[in-house]
């Protein structure tokens, strides 16, 4: 993923403000990133410009929901062309990030319309998992690899979370989740969790609930079959006493941690 512009909860106005831009063109189009930065590396104006065949189709400030200051970390730039469903017409990305200790990460993503001659905006809120493009089936539509970012938290502290694989496309005007479109992308993750878990579970000081969830998600994800055998995993480590509270972390454990678990599958669209 593109390094971001950032946009932190609080920073307070530098007297002196530099002008700041980056631009990226494809074809017949151009995309232009402008914004201003101060010694405090607090960045505001942020301002969006697309053009295409020499007109200006795009010209709006970005006004994302958390402040309305932003900084730049150094890394890649924070705006990019990419096709992104495979039509032979570039989307214009911009990168954002709220700041903070873990959240969050945001794509502008603007598509071209035939229909209209106009381009379309979509906004995605990724949160604390961000996301990575990748072509994963090889057909030249970009596939979006994020995580279900309702999974952090859920539980356990931050450093003991998990989230299972979200897969999305663009289709032009929306993200749509394809997830079990890609089983052996599934399977690596959850057995990336699983391995996760064994990690956690041998310091007693622990909590395992959190990426146990994100597991059992992937699982479903994978069928029923998978679906059973997680829970059958899951009642083993209740009967060795696993599923209970650590440190700070509150919550159901044991029995009703299950009971909370398998209504919240339920409710996030995993369980039927």
């Amino acid at each position: 993923m593109a390094a971001a512009v950032l946009l932190p909860a609080a920073i307070a106005p530098a007297a002196q403000a530099a002008p700041h831009s980056e631009t990226a063109s494809a074809g017949q189009v151009s995309a232009t990133l402008t914004w201003q930065t101060s010694t405090s590396k607090g960045a505001s104006k942020v301002h969006v410009t697309v053009s295409r065949a020499g007109v200006d189709l795009v010209s709006q400030d970005v006004q994302p929901r958390c402040t309305e200051f932003c900084w730049k970390p150094p890394g890649d730039e924070p705006l990019r062309l990419q096709d992104l469903n495979g039509d032979g017409e570039p989307e214009v990305l911009v990168d954002l990030y709220s700041g903070g200790a873990h959240c969050c990460s945001m794509l502008l993503i603007y598509g071209f319309d035939a229909a209209t001659g106009q381009y379309l905006k979509l906004r995605r809120d990724f949160g604390n998992p961000g996301y990575t493009l990748k072509d994963l089936g090889s057909d030249g539509q970009v596939e979006i690899l994020t995580a279900d970012d309702r999974f952090t938290y859920l539980f356990t502290s931050y450093l003991e979370s998990a989230r299972p694989l979200m897969i999305l496309r663009y289709d032009g005007r929306t993200t749509v989740d394809v997830t079990r479109q890609f089983p052996d992308e599934i399977e690596r993750h959850a057995k990336q969790l699983f391995n996760f878990y064994k990690r956690l579970r041998r310091d007693k000081e622990l909590d395992v609930r959190g990426v146990l969830a994100a597991w059992q998600a992937d699982n479903y994800l994978l069928g029923r079959r998978a679906a059973a055998r997680g829970w059958r995993t899951l009642a083993a480590a209740q009967r060795r006493r696993e599923l209970k509270r650590t440190g700070a972390n509150g919550g159901p454990a044991g029995a009703r941690y299950l009971r909370k678990l398998r209504s919240y599958l339920k409710r996030f669209g995993y369980a039927g």
